[in-house]
């Protein structure tokens, strides 16, 4: 029998992000304690994926309460699996692996920890909302960020209390500042479509109907990305 050397949680915001793991590593949904996730294992690797919900106190939130099980369930390291909007040099459908993490709201920058092999570069930022300005969004892009998301400052926050390692894994469904930000308002939290804002939003976008479609899809093929490099990155850690 092969002894269990590892056991990674994995933490996604929304079930887009959440399903593409589940199928790829076989996850059973299950309960520890009286949270809701999906188990599963990879050689040496024990896995439990968790759902946060969008934005950074909801991810904080989820985070702690999986951490507060440490003496049943002790964990070696997390990894954040998703989507993000793009910034700087990445491109659609890219998987970004970033150095670093920075909170744009408390300007705390955390720093990535893999222990699977893979390489990291870049940084990625996170803050409540998609939406950046022209001039912010041209000065992260200079620095070096190459992504934007809303949860996982949050998760990192969580991780370093808990010292905890952590690395980060975003697929780019979209870019930011291309996107209209009142399309985030189009999802409940956890990712499904709000249809009475969906319904609203189209009877005053008539011709939106095809960008929204193609925005869909973008996020379902950017998180089947990020959750085919995740499991390739457990792999290594055998």
């Amino acid at each position: 029998m092969t002894q269990v050397t590892k056991r990674v949680a994995l933490f996604c915001a929304i079930e887009t992000e959440l399903l593409p793991l589940i199928r790829q590593l076989g996850l059973r949904n299950t309960t520890v304690g009286r949270l809701d996730v999906f188990r599963g294992r990879m050689g040496a690797v024990d896995i439990i994926a968790f759902m946060t919900n969008m934005g950074r106190e909801s991810a904080r939130v989820a985070a702690s309460r999986l951490f507060e099980l440490e003496q049943r369930l002790p964990i070696d390291h997390a990894m954040v699996v998703g989507i993000a909007g793009g910034m700087g040099t990445s491109k659609k459908h890219d998987v970004v692996a970033p150095l670093s993490i920075l909170d744009k709201h408390s300007g705390e920058t955390f720093h990535s920890s893999a222990i699977s092999k893979t390489l990291r570069v870049g940084h990625l930022l996170t803050q409540d909302g998609v939406g950046l300005n022209q001039e912010e969004f041209g000065r992260f892009s200079f620095e070096g960020f190459l992504a934007l998301d809303m949860e996982t400052s949050a998760i990192a926050r969580v991780c370093k209390d808990a010292s905890i390692s952590f690395e980060v894994f975003r697929g780019i469904s979209d870019f930011v500042c291309e996107t209209p930000a009142q399309v985030e308002r189009l999802a409940k939290q956890n990712g499904r479509p709000n249809i009475p804002a969906v319904l609203r939003y189209l009877r005053k976008n008539p011709g939106s109907l095809p960008s929204l479609l193609q925005l869909g899809w973008n996020a379902h093929r950017a998180a089947h990305l990020a959750a085919r490099k995740a499991a390739s990155a457990l792999w290594t850690m055998q």
